[in-house]
């Protein structure tokens, strides 16, 4: 019978844990980079009748970005926004007449999205081992 190792067993389940992360990470990644396209396309393209309009249309929609996915006090967070200085405006204020595009944007393509970030994330984690 062969030794056991405890010490091997525990580097072993350290070594998975963190293949594990970094794989979730990479969906995380992939998955946050389609909710921002998928925001983007919802928000407002600028105009309407009681929207601000967009310095240039597509300001907006242009401002958003996804920060990498970092693992912090033990969990994957990512940061994703819209950098303009009226971003958050457009985003809360339903009361905006929005000729194209929408109040809510990052909101509701997260809610439409995260089934499908979930699977995505753990399809990633699943590929680690080959299943």
């Amino acid at each position: 019978m062969a030794d056991f190792s405890f010490a091997e067993f525990f580097r072993n389940v350290r070594e998975r844990g963190e293949r594990a992360i970094a794989a979730a990470r990479r969906g995380l990644d992939e998955a946050g980079e389609q909710l921002l396209g998928d925001a983007q396309q919802l928000a407002p393209l600028g105009g309407g009748s009681h929207s601000p309009h967009d310095p240039a249309p597509g300001t907006l929609q242009g401002s958003g970005t996804a920060e990498p996915a970092e693992l912090v006090d033990g969990q994957l967070v990512k940061v994703i926004g819209f950098n303009t200085e009226y971003a958050a405006v457009q985003h809360e204020d339903l009361d905006f007449g929005h000729d194209q595009g929408q109040a809510k944007y990052l909101e509701t393509a997260m809610r439409n999205g995260q089934d499908k970030m979930m699977e995505h994330i753990a399809g990633r984690v699943k590929e680690q081992w080959g299943g």
